[in-house]
């Protein structure tokens, strides 16, 4: 059964900039080693935190290969959310733009950065855009609220104390007592 919820594509380092994760990267100024690590990191957790699993699935987050963790595939799935480095193309915003031209549908994605060039691309696709800190502040799809099961509240105080918890709560409160 095809999913009838619309696709999102996230601009990994655009999102990052915009949230304040880690500011000044735009500069490609060098940074400590491990910075941008962090920075994807708490960015999928963030949207792993905030997305329904439903909406995760649909998700797809590229980042530009810089810095890419050696010991990861350029593809892979982190809780649902499926992560792109763009290891083949200069940038991650060339690879979005190939995507969304290859496609032939064009109301089933929503493009998520703040790139006029990505916007321009999804524009001519008649895809859905938003700036990488309106969507997630404004139009992030609300999760599906998580039903608690209800806590059952004994109205009673238990009537006897076994002679085991007695003698436990005796040795922490009770010296001194005979």
């Amino acid at each position: 059964m095809k999913s009838t919820r619309s696709k999102i594509i996230i601009d990994g380092y655009n999102m990052i900039c915009s949230l304040g994760i880690l500011p000044g990267l735009g500069g490609r100024r060098a940074l400590p080693v491990g910075k941008l690590e962090e920075a994807r990191d708490s960015l999928l957790r963030l949207l792993a935190n905030d997305l329904s699993e439903a909406d995760r699935r649909q998700t797809t987050v590229v980042f530009d290969a810089l810095e890419p963790p050696k010991m990861l595939p350029d593809s892979f799935r982190y809780e649902g959310i499926q992560v792109i480095f763009a290891r083949n193309f200069n940038t991650a915003d060339e690879l979005i733009i190939e995507r969304i031209l290859a496609q032939k549908r064009e109301a089933d994605w929503v493009i998520v950065s703040s790139d006029h060039r990505i916007q321009n691309a999804a524009r001519r696709r008649r895809m859905k855009y938003f700036d990488s800190a309106d969507w997630f502040y404004d139009a992030l799809p609300e999760s599906e609220p998580v039903e608690d099961e209800p806590v059952v509240k004994s109205e009673e105080k238990p009537s006897e104390v076994s002679l085991e918890e007695s003698s436990y709560w005796l040795g922490i409160f009770g010296e001194g007592i005979d």
